[in-house]
């Protein structure tokens, strides 16, 4: 009777798809599957821009032999590679980083391929905030690029979306990794396998449930009076939380009140935990979103800002339905973190209201969505620590604990908490230095860091909407920024780790070399 591998038997009840991966890889290689994984998402996203492509007739060749490239590798590493049962923490954050960075590679070799820009910073730049879903843009005028590029470019946005709720289901659960994001996006499978049943089906739910809300928007464009081009590529760019616009004007272009609602709605949804919005919407846990503190604080935040825009930018006359609609859009562009806008944008309010803005875009969207940020439940956690801090100066002897809402946080992750902290302000803040020592003012530097690491993309100073864009920065200054849209699109930790993985690994190398070549005298 043949024996049974371990291998087989860790398979034991998984899905058939992950035995038949499995029996064909040849390395077990998380790094090499969730590449290869990668490579296959670039090649679909490169055959739907191809097609695009044909509208115009503008380079439709190259991007079908581009799609079959990445596709081609892409399949190869999958067969040649399966991922572990189990990831070790620094695996897992190897193989974010390295997603990340194989995206980002494919994305400015194609835009030289295509001879979108003519320098090839301009190509990484363009990359970055693609897939870091960043609102910035080297584009000139997008209305003269090649739809099959504009069609890239709004996908690159969803996929790298995608790729961050996909980085929250499946990844960190399997590396053991909990933490404030994790268990308050109601994924509290924390050390599971990374092929288990329910990792698996929290990731085809996530998948489903956001190519949803897409279609949702797609349709509601359509209806609200959007060609067809653009509604699935703002659609595309909204529910991402990426900003991307094929106009100059963003929304501004379509002078529309039904396509800014629809805006709205789209930026709100995007920027929500989807794990308690799929519960919502099937009914399981109606009471639970009720309960949420991080839901309420998020909609809070919204409502209570939009009222204090609206009542500052009013014109004399009164409240009128556009100023209502201008402040609503702008306070869930930057809640969310997605960086569309209208209208002449936040650059003529007064500087109380665009310094209330920057709060707001630093802190971000809900744990679990596709949005950046510093995140509401990390914020509501810290201030929960300054009151116990506060309590505990007052009463001594008090026993106090961090809430969110009524529910304890452990000290475990108050200590992660404040150290995400920490590095949050000290990647702002060194940020923030380069830039300005690189030529740009104080406002620019300051604003344009935390926008950058909190995903937005405009800002204030000479990044507000309408003023040019980020193509009034010099590119020293827009290289600056690329580190910071990388950092606050995987939330710092696997960015270091993977830099200190590649720290060791040049050490000893340079030790082996150094033992090899030592002479005894």
């Amino acid at each position: 009777m043949p024996t049974r591998s371990s291998h087989d038997a860790l398979l034991e009840g998984e899905p058939s798809i992950w035995r038949s991966i499995a029996r064909a890889g040849h390395v077990e290689s998380a790094v090499g599957f969730v590449v290869g994984v990668a490579l296959l998402a670039c090649g679909v996203l490169g055959l739907v821009s191809a097609a695009t492509a044909l509208i115009d007739g503008r380079r439709p060749a190259t991007m079908a032999l581009l799609a079959g490239i990445w596709a081609a590798a892409g399949a190869l590493l999958v067969r040649s590679c399966h991922p572990p049962v189990r990831l070790r923490s620094s695996t897992g954050f190897a193989g974010v980083l390295a997603t990340w960075l194989t995206l980002i590679a494919v994305s400015t070799l194609t835009y030289e391929a295509l001879g979108t820009f003519d320098h090839v910073d301009d190509s990484l730049f363009e990359s970055v905030a693609g897939f870091t879903t960043t609102a910035s843009s080297v584009l000139g005028d997008p209305e003269s690029v090649a739809r099959g590029v504009l069609a890239w470019r709004a996908g690159t946005q969803w996929l790298g979306g995608l790729a961050a709720l996909l980085f929250v289901v499946a990844v960190l659960p399997s590396i053991g990794v909990g933490g404030l994001d994790v268990t308050s996006a109601g994924y509290r499978h924390s050390g599971t396998s990374l092929r288990s049943h329910r990792t698996l089906a929290s990731m085809r739910r996530l998948l489903t449930l956001y190519a949803a809300f897409t279609v949702a928007g797609i349709g509601l464009y359509l209806v609200a009076g959007m060609g067809p081009f653009d509604a699935v590529t703002y659609a595309a760019t909204t529910i991402s939380t990426g900003g991307f616009a094929n106009h100059a004007g963003s929304f501004s272009h379509f002078e529309s009140t039904a396509v800014e609602w629809a805006g709205f709605g789209g930026m709100v949804l995007g920027g929500a935990n989807m794990a308690l919005l799929y519960r919502t919407l099937r009914g399981r846990d109606l009471r639970g979103a009720a309960r949420s503190f991080e839901l309420r604080a998020y909609v809070a935040a919204i409502v209570v800002g939009g009222i204090v825009v609206t009542l500052a930018t009013a014109p004399s006359g009164g409240v009128t339905h556009e100023s209502l609609r201008h402040a609503y859009f702008h306070v869930a562009s930057a809640t969310s973190t997605t960086g569309h806008w209208v209208g002449l944008g936040w650059g003529a309010w007064t500087v109380a209201l665009q310094v209330l803005l920057l709060a707001i875009m630093g802190v971000g969207s809900m744990s679990g969505s596709a949005g950046g940020g510093f995140r509401q439940v990390r914020a509501l956690a810290l201030v929960g620590y300054l009151r116990r801090e506060l309590v505990l100066q007052l009463h001594p002897r008090a026993v106090a604990s961090v809430r969110v809402g009524r529910r304890p946080v452990s000290e475990e992750l108050v200590s992660r908490m404040i150290g995400y902290q920490a590095q949050y302000l000290v990647v702002a803040g060194i940020g923030a230095v380069v830039i300005a020592v690189l030529g740009a003012d104080l406002v620019t530097s300051i604003t344009g860091a935390i926008s950058a690491l909190a995903n937005v993309g405009p800002a204030l100073g000479e990044l507000v909407p309408g003023a040019g864009g980020i193509r009034v920065l010099s590119r020293p200054e827009r290289a600056a920024l690329l580190p910071l849209m990388l950092l606050g699109r995987l939330e710092i930790a696997p960015v270091l780790v993977g830099i200190g993985l590649s720290a060791t690994a040049v050490r000893r190398v340079a030790q082996r070399g150094v033992g090899r070549g030592h002479i005894v005298d």
